[in-house]
Formats: structure tokens, C-alpha cells, sequence
């Protein structure tokens, strides 16, 4: 009966072999669009990567190499090593937390091992980019609406349906400060911060990856004009570190373009024409809040850079407390690898930093500063960010796809 099904599957799959695959990269794309969406205690994206993962399964595409495999037994064993000192060393620890939390971590390896393997083995880079570029548009679009609903509701007696996108997230959040009733864009993510986090991770890749894009800049644009929507003080001072760092390496390079074409001269005037409108809300949001955290008003950046350290002391440096046995919610994932692998959690995640930096300084540069930005290791969003690293890193001068070559690639897929 099962060889039957499967007999009857692979058949079925070799006839429309390019729109399942096509198929499955829209699917895994969207996963990570749902990244703060919840039923019970997963994510969206998680219950939709199993259902890939599976299908891939059952189409011959789920392949893990024998490196790969080595290197998720050797996290996997550290893990369970590391557990055991903990105990040994009469320390409290939740085996129940620990279990359940490495085998969510052995859930996105595997995952993320074989979606890299699958996008890269059927050169299917481009096409990946071009749609996580076109569902971020998509996202920004229903983030401009949600955004607009907001507006008209707290400002007039308009009210426009939009609590039916936000079911599976979080309803509020929309306002900066109750005090100051200004709307900031969050789209169907939980937190302005989030989809600044999300969008901040694109652009790095579109900036610093090793696949241009023809409509690049226009994808760029787009995704700039979000990060200011959201007006997260985070996501904001990352993507102008982002525009610094490409300019700056640029400059190293003598690569910089000083011809002012047309869609640059509109790219630049829509910013300018955005940042003008807005300027009040941007002064607020950014400016007065960069003097409110240095005078000491504002207290958010100095949890951040701090409080987020607050248990780690001299008994548990080198061993930490457990992997996530953390007491309490932290800002950063440094804070967090530290906390509860000891000096374990920072030689892995500091190690895989340095070689992001020696192979691509760009994307080592936002690695460092997005775990800096956001904690939960375990997050949705966190590995969508790896995915991209791992299939996007290597330092080259970028391949370049013409709107031509776009177009005929979806089309080979169909």
C-alpha cells in the first residue's frame, strides 16, 4: 500500500516536477513570513516547514550531507554533554525545558540543512531571492493597510477591517508610546521591531549576498522605506549601519557609481520626500529618543546593552546555567549563548561570527549586530536570517540576473 502511494507520488511529481518546486519555494518562504504567528506552542512556521519537509520526503528532494550530518550530531552532543556537567555539578536543571528545546534546535538544522541544499542543488538562488524580495513588497503592503486602519480608528470614527490578519499575533502594539499616539508599522508581525528585524535581515542579503538582482535597488527602496515605517530605534540604526558598511566597502573597492540615473534620482527623492513628510514623527521616534538614551530618560537601550547580562557572575561562567535554563527574558542572543552554555554558548556563536566576517565582513557585520538587536535563539525569524547567511555568503562580486533572465527562470519553473 505505502510503496502504491509512493509509486503513484514520485510519478505524479516528475510530471509537474518544476511547479512543485516552485511550489515549495513560495511555501518556504511564506513560512517565514509567519514567524509570530502562533497556535499553541509553535509557530506558523514551524507547522508549515514540517509539512514541507515531509513533502520533500515523499518527492526525493530531502537530501542532508555527511558533513552536515557530522556537524548537527556534534551541536546535538555538545548539548547533551554540556547537560550532564550541569548536573554533575549539583545545579539545578529543567530536563523537561532542555529536551524539548534541543529537539526544536535539531528541528531547524535539519530543516535548514536541507532547504540550503535543496535551493542551492537546483540552482534555485535567484528565484529564492526574488521571491523573498516580492513577499517582503507583499508584506509592506498589508503593513501600510493595517497601518492606515490603525490611524483611522484611533484618529477618526473610519474603521476598516484589519483585526482578522493580526488573529494569530498580537492585536496592539500599533502606537509608539501611549502618550504619544503615533502609528508605527508592524504588519502582521507581533512588533514594529520584528518586521524591522525581518525586512533588515533581506537587505543585508540583498546588499552584502553573493546574487544581485536586476530590480535590486527597487526591492531595496522598498524595503528601506519599511524599516523607517516601523520606526523601530533598532531596526533604523541597523539599516543605516547596512547603507555605511556598503558604502564604506565600496569606497575600499573603488566600486562607487557617480552617475545619477534616473531611478536613482527617484529613489532618492522619494526618501527625501518621505523623511520630509514624516520629519516630526522621525524626530520623535529617533532623534529625541537617541537624547532621552543618552541623558538616561529612556531605559530600553540601557536593558539592552546590560540587563541582559544580569546572570551571568563567576559561578556560572564557565558552564552557564543550561541551554534554556535563562531565569528571565534577554535583549541579545550573546547575552543569551552566554547565560546558558558558559563560555560553550560564545566560542559557537562567536566562532561562526569571525568566519562570517573573514568570508563576508557585510553579512558578519548584520549578524553581529541583529543578535544584538533581538534575542530567542530558537525564533522563527533568527533562522530564517541563518538560511539566508548560509545560502547567500559567499564573498563574490554577485551574479547578476537581467528582468529578462527573471522572468524566464519563473517560467522554466512553471
Amino acid at each position: 500500500m505505502i510503496n502504491n502511494v509512493k509509486s503513484v507520488w514520485l510519478n505524479q511529481y516528475s510530471i509537474r516536477r518544476k511547479s512543485i518546486e516552485f511550489g515549495l519555494v513560495m511555501c518556504i518562504v511564506l513560512s517565514f513570513t509567519l514567524s509570530d504567528w502562533m497556535i499553541g506552542l509553535f509557530t506558523f512556521t514551524e507547522y508549515i516547514l514540517g509539512g514541507i519537509m515531509l513533502l520533500a520526503i515523499l518527492a526525493g528532494k530531502f537530501r542532508l550531507y555527511n558533513n552536515q550530518i557530522k556537524w548537527i550530531s556534534i551541536l546535538i552532543s555538545i548539548i547533551v554533554v554540556h547537560s550532564i556537567l550541569i548536573e554533575l555539578t549539583a545545579q539545578e536543571l529543567d530536563y523537561r525545558v532542555t529536551i524539548i528545546a534541543t529537539i526544536k534546535l535539531l528541528f531547524y538544522l535539519i530543516n535548514i540543512a536541507w532547504i540550503k541544499n535543496l535551493i542551492i542543488d537546483l540552482n534555485l538562488e535567484s528565484l529564492f531571492l526574488l521571491i523573498v524580495n516580492s513577499m517582503a513588497v507583499v508584506i509592506l503592503i498589508l503593513g501600510i493597510y493595517i497601518a492606515a486602519a490603525v490611524y483611522l480608528e484611533v484618529n477618526t470614527e473610519i474603521e476598516l477591517p484589519y483585526a482578522f490578519l493580526l488573529r494569530y499575533t498580537r492585536l496592539d502594539g500599533h502606537l509608539f508610546r501611549s502618550d504619544i499616539p503615533i502609528v508605527r508599522m508592524k504588519s502582521i508581525f507581533e512588533e514594529p521591531a520584528h518586521l524591522g528585524y525581518y525586512l533588515n535581515s533581506i537587505l543585508s542579503v540583498n546588499m552584502f549576498g553573493s546574487i544581485r538582482l536586476s530590480e535590486g535597488k527597487v526591492f531595496n527602496l522598498f524595503l528601506i522605506i519599511g524599516i523607517l515605517m516601523t520606526m523601530s530605534y533598532s531596526a533604523i540604526a541597523i539599516m543605516l549601519t547596512i547603507l555605511l558598511a556598503k558604502f564604506v566597502l565600496k569606497l575600499l573597492k573603488k566600486d562607487l557609481d557617480y552617475s545619477l540615473n534616473y531611478r536613482v534620482v527617484i529613489a532618492i527623492s522619494i526618501i527625501i520626500i518621505i523623511v520630509f513628510i514624516f520629519r516630526e514623527v522621525l524626530f520623535i521616534t529617533f532623534i529625541r529618543r537617541t537624547i532621552e538614551l543618552l541623558d538616561g530618560t529612556e531605559t530600553s537601550g540601557y536593558e539592552r546593552l546590560f540587563e541582559s547580562w544580569r546572570y551571568i557572575n563567576r559561578e556560572n561562567l564557565l558552564l552557564g546555567l543550561g541551554f534554556m535554563q535563562s531565569p528571565g527574558n534577554l535583549w541579545n542572543n550573546y547575552a543569551y549563548f552566554i547565560t546558558e552554555m558558559g563560555v560553550i554558548g560564545l566560542v559557537i556563536l562567536g566562532g561562526f561570527n569571525l568566519l562570517l566576517f573573514k568570508n563576508n565582513f557585510g553579512l558578519g557585520l548584520v549578524f553581529l549586530l541583529l543578535n544584538f538587536a533581538k534575542g530567542g535563539y530558537l525564533s522563527s525569524s533568527y533562522w530564517f536570517l541563518i538560511l539566508l547567511i548560509l545560502i547567500y555568503f559567499k564573498s563574490s562580486p554577485g551574479v547578476s540576473y537581467t528582468r529578462k533572465e527573471e522572468y524566464f527562470e519563473i517560467q522554466r519553473r512553471l
